[in-house]
């Protein structure tokens, strides 16, 4: 009899998982299908900004302070995306926005740059962080200031505060930030092989390898395991022959940061489908440390 039972109970967990997954392989295409991407809007222009930006003193000035460092050419350009102080809004799918204090949101943005130097050759580093650094901090903004090739902190801009401290959805507040960083870095017209963006507090670890990153392709790396298209937007490579199709990539962001529909989706999702798969380079291993804000814990990709 305990036997049957046993043999019951196994029968009625494997039913349970099978259709556990159904519902959220169902779920998954449904939230995560292609049609959103025939509604949007693709009016791309080719206007100096991606937000018009002539009436903002705060970016000139920013751009100003770069342009009088800059040389004309780099081999390598990284962009961290960061937010050491971060709000107590809550974001879509967790009450909040991180588990780190700011201190030590801080240490690791360090370990970060460090690890950047360490890796990656002849690199410049931009940090763009709008958290806005007073008297309290203001020696992490000095810190940080001195470890970066440029510090981009646009703290008084109403739009960037808003989409990075209020608004619930992820990928439009880390995506308003590099829209941020694209308009500057339109203005400063440097050259340079490969441009590389990585997520604030992520690091470089010793399973890194540049000779991965050394061609004329848009590199990134994908999760195989999930049932949905989910490609790692916390580390990839840019080519400068193929820059285009990432600015554009988020030129359309912007011109859709309202659609609901839209900007609920992942960003790991959303920017390879408008740069388009086929223009994608697949590795296996990014050599990466990821650091979760909304759990904790950190793992290897």
């Amino acid at each position: 009899m305990d036997k049957n039972n046993r043999l019951l109970k196994y029968i009625v967990c494997i039913c349970i998982i099978i259709v556990v997954y159904i519902i959220y392989n169902n779920y998954s295409r449904d939230l995560y299908n292609n049609d959103v991407f025939l509604y949007l809007n693709y009016n791309i222009d080719d206007n100096k900004y991606i937000i018009d930006r002539d009436n903002d003193d705060e970016f000139k000035k920013i751009v100003s302070n770069i342009q009088s460092k800059k040389k004309l050419y780099y081999s390598n350009i990284i962009l961290i995306t960061s937010k050491i102080i971060v709000s107590d809004n809550s974001l879509s799918n967790v009450q909040n926005r991180s588990v780190y204090s700011t201190e030590t949101r801080y240490s690791q943005t360090i370990e970060s740059i460090e690890s950047i130097r360490k890796y990656i050759p002849n690199v410049c580093i931009f940090l763009i962080d709008n958290s806005h650094f007073n008297d309290k901090h203001i020696y992490m903004y000095n810190k940080l200031y001195e470890l970066c090739d440029f510090f981009i902190n646009p703290y008084k801009n109403i739009d960037l505060d808003y989409y990075t401290n209020v608004n619930k959805y992820k990928s439009i507040a880390e995506g308003y930030q590099i829209i941020y960083f694209l308009d500057v870095f339109n203005q400063l017209k440097i050259k340079y092989n490969n441009f590389f963006k990585i997520s604030g507090r992520y690091y470089i670890n010793n399973s890194f390898n540049i000779n991965n990153y050394l061609s004329n392709d848009i590199i990134f790396s994908n999760d195989k395991s999930l049932v949905y298209l989910f490609y790692y937007t916390c580390f990839y490579k840019i080519s400068s022959d193929n820059f285009y199709m990432y600015l554009n990539a988020y030129k359309i962001i912007y011109l859709n940061r309202d659609n609901t529909e839209f900007v609920e989706r992942d960003i790991e999702y959303i920017l390879p489908k408008l740069i388009k798969l086929e223009n994608i380079k697949l590795i296996t291993e990014l050599g990466i440390t990821q650091r979760i804000s909304i759990s904790g814990g950190e793992s290897n990709i």
